[in-house]
């Protein structure tokens, strides 16, 4: 073999074995060797239970510069960074948009207009939605009415009047009309373009007692009867077959899959596709930051349903309404809005 072959040999020998000393060397780096925590990491891990009650790390200390790769904790969050890690998935950053100033709403004033405002909905990169969010027990009220209770076609953006408390653990539903103008939810068009998307899946739900940050996971439009208005009590295996089919639903691959209970909130409003259809985004939740108990603003409790007309109890219905739906059923008129295992037809 002559000396310029055998040179070429060495070297590509030289080559094979440096690139699997690196393998290695990467794969023992992040998969055995165990690193001291950082003041950063573990003022991650001991904010935990600030940030997320109830939710608990694995007994593994995760690294600074490995945070996109591996695979740590349920859920973890430092709001200065805006780090947060996912069960099903990896510890990865969602920073926060230098180009949004996080609100804080000044509730006081709305509850002086209407005691039912309950929330405040607003998205990062689309100004025109910025809106108070109202909710009637067990009615569609403010379909038709103004924040002042006056009759109005436009209405106002609302909480399914079907769900408890207008919050649920699972799947929160919130309607708006669809405006040519591009007001209330008319802007939501812009999302059935994927190449509208990238940049654009992140808005914001405020309440009395917390700050929320949701990311859009998918864009469908649906029969206002369909099982999108479905909620249950608690996350569970039917609930995380629910999120799969939403996801598989949506109109393009968003590169955003919700884990098997992240808690979610469904926008709706009417389409082109017809009477019959609505658009809906769905987003899961990936931050929060809440009050503490002792010193949370209390919950507004919702005022009677106008005129003398009687909340909907189970199993009964308000004078011109369809009856609640109840576990597993449907009411009419409305869209099913998820509860354990709760179906309601969609309204605008």
């Amino acid at each position: 073999m002559s000396k310029w072959k055998k040179a070429i040999v060495a070297a590509l020998i030289a080559v094979i074995v440096g690139a699997v000393a690196m393998f290695g060397y990467t794969v023992y780096e992040t998969y055995f060797k165990k690193p001291p925590v950082t003041p950063f990491v573990q003022s991650i891990i001991d904010n935990v239970n600030l940030y997320f009650p109830g939710l608990h790390t694995v007994p593994f200390e995760p690294r600074e510069w490995d945070l996109g790769i591996t695979p740590r904790y349920k859920y973890l969050q430092d709001r200065s960074k805006g780090l947060v890690a996912r069960r099903s998935g990896f510890l990865y950053p969602i920073p926060l948009n230098p180009n949004y100033e996080i609100k804080t709403i000044d509730f006081a004033s709305w509850k002086a207009k209407n005691n039912e405002v309950i929330g405040y909905l607003e998205f990062e990169n689309l100004p025109v939605v910025s809106y108070p969010v109202l909710y009637k027990e067990g009615s569609d009220f403010y379909l038709k009415h103004d924040i002042g209770g006056g009759s109005d076609i436009f209405g106002e953006i609302y909480v399914e009047g079907m769900i408890k408390g207008g919050h649920s653990r699972t799947n929160t539903i919130i309607y708006g009309h669809n405006m040519k103008n591009g007001t209330m939810f008319g802007s939501l068009r812009k999302y059935k373009d994927a190449s509208y998307f990238p940049g654009n899946e992140f808005f914001w739900y405020y309440t009395p007692t917390g700050k929320y940050r949701y990311q859009i996971f998918t864009v469908y439009e649906t029969l206002y009867t369909s099982d999108t208005f479905t909620w249950y009590e608690t996350p569970g295996p039917e609930y995380t077959a629910y999120l799969k089919k939403m996801k598989s639903q949506s109109k393009y691959e968003t590169g955003v899959t919700p884990a098997d209970d992240d808690e979610i909130i469904t926008l709706v409003t009417c389409t082109s596709a017809g009477g019959d259809y609505r658009l809906i985004l769905q987003g899961r939740l990936i931050y929060k930051d809440e009050l503490p108990t002792e010193t949370a603003a209390p919950v507004p409790t919702a005022t009677p349903v106008p005129a003398g007309a009687p909340v909907p109890q189970t199993g009964t219905a308000a004078p011109g309404t369809t009856p609640a739906p109840q576990t597993g059923t449907t009411a009419p008129g409305t869209t099913p809005v998820p509860q354990a295992g709760t179906t309601v037809p969609a309204v605008p």
